[in-house]
Order: structure tokens, then C-alpha cells, then sequence
């Protein structure tokens, strides 16, 4: 039965728009073989348009976009049709990559954004499916068409069982170890010569963050999840190598078609140096509404309790709440924003609030550009160094990230992250400026 709901989605999603590019006939092939191709899809005689299309696709023909659009099409339809699951695969490789080559160059076009998320749709990357439903929904599209787009995402949402992460980098950081910016302090008005070891430092490492997640289905609108999240810094030597693993669980409720909550009991191991550094338990309750097509909320609590090794003594709680939104100006521009407080202890407790703001825009030729600000204050619960008042740290942050959609390596992009962070203190030794290059393979589309 949840088969033929799918098919029948795929059906009227074809026949909701016409196989022409979405901004008009200025693409069209005046080709005769490409003419008879059209006509073989317009019969329903997939294999044989794919057979005179595939010959044709050279990136250099100036009516290549209509070309890889119904190679596109044909190799989804003929998908559809097949049993052979091998077969159905390499069709549907064959109809993401044609698509995708399109919206590289052609990021506007809103129906090859569709065509490409029905074929990731059946390919079962929902993630990724789901990304370009929202960011066509977001163009404000015919009212059938938008009725069909919701069908699909809320396909996704009921299916969805399996989830992944990965990411790999390599990061250059200037001064890893937070070292001030002057060689000299003064503390009492009297000037005190830093050694080397306080110094920045610059490091060259590299950096993994990885994680699944199972979604076991109890009911209609219940789900119990299963989840491990893992992050690895490595550098020359071990002092400044950090592994973290986390273990998660718990239920998760859709709320309605716009809006779940999830809650989950968390525990984690950090290690620093090639030593166990601490340990922690908790819970955390995550909720998330779409607001609008465009604008979607989210929000998070959460409670640790963080035991360090070595220190069993020194055990606290660690309290977080976050608020953040996303909102789409349009499918090619996206803006996010975030305010979190967070207390560390009791009520005389470090205390910190941060505020983020973000844009990321896909620019033609396939390129993305991004960027994100922060801003950010905490207060500890000790005074500063030789100074009757608490410590108090504000740090000031920006990321700007670049990628090229075109360039990938088996489904990821090389992407170049630059960061640059100033703390500003009371507390001389914590004043510091740094700045971490990375380049990042992430996945694309």
C-alpha cells in the first residue's frame, strides 16, 4: 500500500509540470535527435530516448541543459519501471547526475530542483530529497504543485529509518592554544615576559566528524530513536588531540505535519591528549515547527551532568537552552539565526549567552558562498587573575565559507573554511586572536 501512495505521488508530480525548463523555451534543442527523443518520452519509451540521448550529452553543445533535462527525465522514468535493483540504482545515479550537472550551472531552475528531489526521493537519500523540496517550496510555486511538494515531504518525514554524517578536513589553526596577543602582560602595573610554551602556537591537523542515526517506527506519529555522534582533532603529537563520542536515545513525537519533539537521554566520553578527560550523562529535548514554507523554528534544552577524570571532585552540571530559525528569501538564498544561554554549576556559576546570524547563497557555475557571525560573553564564577571582580570573556567570531558544486570526489565537494576569532578579557592571559583555515570534503546535493 506505501508503494503505490509513493508511485502515485511520482505520477502526479510529472504530470503537474510540463517537461519544458522551468523558465521557458530558451533551452529547447532544435535537434532532430533530440526531437525524436522528446517524442519517445512523450510515448512513454524511456530506453529508446536514452539511447539517443546518452551520444549527445557533450558538455560543449549549447543545447545541452534540454539534453541532460530529459536524460534526466527518461533515466527517472525508466527507473520507476524497473525490478532489478542494481539496474534501478544505476538509473537513478544515471538521472541525479544529469540533473544535478543542470542546477550547477543553472541553480534558478526550479523544476529540474524538483526532478532532482523525486530522484533522490526514490533513491532514498531523504536528507538530501527533502533539502530541494523545501528550497522549491520556497519559490512560491502553483498551488497543485506546492499540495504535491508537502505530499512528498511528509512521505519523507513518515518513512525516514536511517540517517548519516560525515565530514573530513584538514585545519590550519595559528594559535591553538588561546595564547595572548602580546609577549608581555602586566599584572600590578608590573610587565611580565611570556615563555614560549604560553605563546600562540600554530598547528596543522586533521579533523573528522562523523554519526548515524536508526529511527525505529512504534506508531503513526511515534518514534524511538538510536543515535552515535563521534568528532577526532589530530595534531603533531598528542597534546592537543581530542576525541568525542556520543551515545543517544529516546522517543521522538510528530507533533503534526509541521511540528515533533524529540527527547533523548545522551552520554559521552571525551578524550584529551590521549587521556580520558570526562565523562557525561543527561538528557536533551529537541522541538522544531515550520512556521511557513519559508521560515522553520527550532529549538533545544538540555542537562549534562560532566564528571573529569582526573578530578572527581571537581563533577557540575552544565544547563543549555538554544533558539534558532531558518528562513529561505528564496531557493537560491537562505539566512539563519541563534541565541543560546548556558550555565555551567549552580547559581553563581560560568554563565554564557551567544548570539549567530548566517547567509549562504548558490551563486551560477556552482559556486556557494556563506558566512556567519557571532557574538558571545561569558562570565565565569572565579575572578580574574589578581583582580577583585569575576572574569568576564567576549568574543567576537566570523566564518566565511567557499565551494564549488562542480568538483566532486565520489559525491563530495572540497569546501574552504576561513575563521577568525578575537576574546577580549579582564583576565590577561585569556585575550586572544586566532585564525583556522580548513579544507573540508562535504557532500553535495
Amino acid at each position: 500500500m506505501a508503494r503505490r501512495r509513493i508511485q502515485a505521488l511520482l505520477v502526479l508530480a510529472a504530470l503537474l509540470s510540463p517537461p519544458e525548463v522551468a523558465d521557458g523555451h530558451s533551452h529547447l534543442s532544435e535537434d532532430a535527435q533530440v526531437n525524436q527523443a522528446r517524442e519517445l518520452i512523450h510515448g512513454g519509451r524511456w530506453h529508446a530516448a536514452l539511447e539517443i540521448l546518452r551520444p549527445l550529452a557533450d558538455p560543449t553543445r549549447v543545447d545541452i541543459t534540454d539534453i541532460r533535462f530529459l536524460i534526466g527525465l527518461s533515466a527517472l522514468a525508466a527507473a520507476q519501471q524497473t525490478e532489478n535493483k542494481t539496474a534501478r540504482h544505476a538509473l537513478l545515479d544515471e538521472a541525479i547526475a544529469a540533473l544535478r550537472a543542470i542546477l550547477v550551472d543553472r541553480p534558478h531552475l526550479t523544476r529540474v530542483r524538483l526532478e532532482l528531489a523525486r530522484a533522490f526521493f526514490l533513491r532514498g537519500d531523504d536528507d538530501l530529497s527533502r533539502q530541494h523540496f523545501e528550497r522549491a517550496l520556497a519559490s512560491e510555486p502553483p498551488a497543485a504543485m506546492a499540495v504535491n511538494i508537502r505530499r512528498f515531504l511528509r512521505a519523507i518525514r513518515a518513512r525516514r529509518r536511517w540517517s548519516g554524517h560525515f565530514s573530513l578536513g584538514i585545519e590550519q589553526n595559528d594559535n591553538i592554544n588561546s595564547g595572548p596577543d602580546s609577549e608581555t602582560i602586566y599584572l600590578f602595573d608590573l610587565p611580565f615576559t611570556l615563555n614560549k610554551e604560553s605563546r600562540p602556537r600554530a598547528e596543522t591537523g586533521l579533523s573528522l566528524a562523523t554519526g548515524g542515526e536508526y529511527q525505529y517506527p512504534l506508531s503513526e506519529r511515534w518514534r524511538w530513536r538510536f543515535g552515535m555522534d563521534a568528532t577526532r582533532n589530530e595534531y603533531r603529537g598528542d597534546e592537543f588531540d581530542q576525541t568525542h563520542i556520543l551515545l543517544r536515545s529516546g522517543p521522538r513525537w510528530l507533533l503534526s505535519q509541521h511540528s515533533e519533539i524529540s527527547l533523548q537521554g545522551i552520554g559521552g566520553q571525551r578524550w584529551v591528549g590521549g587521556r580520558r578527560y570526562n565523562r557525561e550523562i543527561g538528557v536533551r529535548l529537541d522541538t522544531r515547527r515550520q512556521l511557513t514554507p519559508r521560515l522553520g523554528a527550532n529549538g533545544r534544552a538540555s542537562w549534562k551532568r560532566i564528571r573529569r577524570q582526573q578530578r572527581p571532585e571537581a563533577a557540575h552540571t552544565e544547563v543549555d537552552y538554544a533558539l534558532g530559525g531558518v528562513y529561505l528569501f528564496s531557493p537560491l538564498l537562505q539566512g539563519n539565526t541563534g541565541l543560546s544561554l548556558s550555565r555551567v554549576g549552580g547559581g553563581n556559576g560560568n554563565r554564557n549567552r551567544r548570539i549567530t546570524i548566517g547567509l549562504s547563497a548558490l551563486l551560477p557555475n556552482g559556486w556557494t558562498l556563506g558566512g556567519a557571525l557571532e557574538w558571545s560573553r561569558r562570565r565565569h564564577e572565579h575572578n580574574a587573575p589578581f583582580l577583585p571582580a569575576r572574569q568576564i570573556d567576549r568574543k567576537r567570531a566570523a566564518r566565511l565559507f567557499l565551494l564549488n558544486r562542480g568538483i566532486t570526489l565520489h559525491g563530495f565537494s572540497p569546501q574552504l573554511i576561513v575563521a577568525r576569532e578575537r576574546q577580549e578579557s579582564n583576565s590577561a592571559l585569556d585575550s586572544y586572536r586566532r585564525t583556522r583555515l580548513e579544507l573540508r570534503f562535504v557532500r553535495q546535493f
